[in-house]
């Protein structure tokens, strides 16, 4: 039994010692397979990783690329355009260059063209005639004005005015006409939408946005109405022209601060005026009492003298008014149907008697 035993228990010996070392080289390289296999997994990862990378940098690059070749397509047509401008731009000038030209011959021609009409003496060359001229006025007061300074021999350039309810610049203005003749004087209106106006073709006037009263420094309700000339601080007036015509209606109430004859000439003028003019809607007497007439008294004053309607009203002149002003030494000249105009009857007889 050993005999036929032990031959086989040599060889299973012999076969585990040769198996044995064996498992363990596998072991060893299944070991190695597997940790190759964990590097292999890693370097994937990180390959992956810096693709991933590489691809997000290569599309901002070609983002940029892209905005880079639009900003630069946008420069070269905003150059283009500049290029066919600036041609534009050569060609107009030489254009205007060209026109210059024949306008600057044609001028040398008119002006060769007048000086021989006035070598013939063809128009007699009548100088600039005084009784030629442009009322600007209502009713014509301007006129009567600019006769009365000539006859009294008053040059318009040493003529000053006071100017109180001023209203537009041109239209309906009694001043005016002495202005573009060259006078000057203090233009007074209440109503602020009509300042721009008096500062732009009065620039050489003085404009203040007061209410004329006979104290300076309040502060009152000014009533402006859709109507030329017709707004005022007395809301009583108001209502009247409102009554009287009913198209009229109070657009807005201001708050507006007063200033008084008196300190106009003080502050302003230094002496009294050669004209005053007074359209203020319902206050003209009041501000006219408060003159003081020894000090700063107006050679001519211009005052409304009917009340407010829609149809012819000569008959309402207001005697009240001409009475005072006739007791102040002051004649009446003309009645103009709206306006009378008053001289300082002192000065008249000095200079005309």
């Amino acid at each position: 039994m050993k005999w036929y035993i032990e031959p086989i228990t040599h060889q299973q010996t012999d076969f585990n010692n040769a198996v044995v070392p064996a498992v363990g080289r596998i072991t060893e390289l299944v070991r190695g397979i597997s940790n190759n296999n964990i590097q292999l997994e890693q370097l994937y990862t990180t390959a992956v990783q810096e693709i991933e990378w590489h691809k997000k940098q290569s599309t901002e690059l070609s983002e940029k690329l892209e905005r880079a070749i639009a900003s630069l397509n946008q420069a070269q047509e905003q150059q283009n355009i500049m290029s066919i401008e600036l041609k534009q731009h050569k060609q107009d000038f030489e254009n205007v260059k060209k026109r210059h030209y024949i306008y600057e011959e044609q001028s040398e021609l008119t002006t060769r063209f007048i000086k021989k009409i006035e070598a013939l003496q063809l128009f007699g060359n009548v100088p600039d005639n005084f009784f030629e001229k442009t009322s600007y006025a209502q009713s014509g007061e301007d006129s009567i004005l600019a006769y009365i300074l000539h006859v009294l021999g008053i040059s318009f350039v040493d003529v000053t005015y006071i100017d109180l309810g001023a209203n537009h610049a041109k239209e309906l203005s009694n001043t005016y006409f002495m202005y573009s003749k060259g006078a000057k004087g203090v233009l007074v209106e209440a109503n602020v939408n009509l300042v721009p106006e008096l500062q732009f073709y009065r620039h050489r006037d003085i404009v203040l946005n007061n209410c004329i009263d006979v104290e300076t420094g309040k502060q009152i309700d000014f009533y402006v109405l859709n109507g030329d000339g017709l707004s005022t601080p007395d809301l009583n007036a108001a209502n009247a022209f409102i009554e009287k015509n009913p198209d009229l209606k109070i657009v807005e109430k201001k708050v507006v601060e007063t200033v008084s004859y008196e300190t106009i000439v003080d502050n302003y003028l230094g002496k009294a005026p050669t004209i005053l003019s007074i359209d203020i809607e319902g206050k003209d007497m009041e501000v006219l009492k408060s003159i003081n007439y020894d000090n700063s008294r107006p050679l001519l004053i211009v005052t409304e003298m009917i009340s407010y309607d829609i149809k012819l009203n000569h008959r309402s002149k207001n005697d009240e008014i001409k009475q005072f002003l006739e007791s102040k030494g002051y004649e009446e000249y003309a009645f103009t149907g709206i306006n009378s105009i008053f001289l300082d009857g002192k000065y008249s007889k000095n200079r005309v008697g």
